[in-house]
This record gives structure tokens, sequence and C-alpha cells, in this order.
């Protein structure tokens, strides 16, 4: 489904995961990160289904989702980083 239409899975051609800068209030305010999910469908449609800012819940929901797809998740540089700076913060609290 995309927004209140059906879309049969197999136009659905993969997720794409970006980070993006956000403030509570139009007219400024804190500046926060989060994460957009959207499905990729139809050469070049997009539809944004999860909208995070805990990383590590959003990947856990598409990983969910993707069980039943199985599609390429494709990853903007930025959250690939973040994504490496998640993981050594992991290692390092194992020590």
């Amino acid at each position: 489904m995309v927004g209140k239409y059906l879309l049969p899975m197999a136009s659905i051609e993969g997720v794409q995961v970006l980070r993006k800068q956000q403030s509570h209030n139009e007219g400024g305010g804190e500046v926060y990160c989060v994460y957009e999910a959207n499905i990729l469908y139809d050469h070049n449609q997009r539809y944004t289904f999860l909208n995070h800012g805990d990383l590590e819940a959003l990947f856990y929901q598409i990983s969910q989702l993707n069980y039943h797809l199985n599609v390429a998740v494709i990853v903007g540089e930025a959250v690939m980083l973040d994504i490496k700076k998640h993981n050594r913060e992991a290692e390092l609290a194992k020590k």
C-alpha cells in the first residue's frame, strides 16, 4: 500500500534510507537528525513509510518489512557514517 493506494509487491524495487536535518518548528529551534525510509517503486517513484530518530529501531523495522519484500536496501552516505559510528560505539561498550 502506498498512501491510500494498493501497490503490487512486484513493483517494489528497493528501500532507500536517508538522513535529514529537522527542527521542532519552521521558524528555527533545535536542529536534530532524523532518518527517512522510502519504498522505491515503478522506476524512480518513492513513498516515505518511516521517519525515525532512532537509527537502530529504524533498521529493525526495515528488516521486518524486508523479510517479506526481499529487496535491496540503499543507504545514503550520511546514514552509512552513522551506522559505522554506532557500530564503533557498540564495540567500545563491550570492553
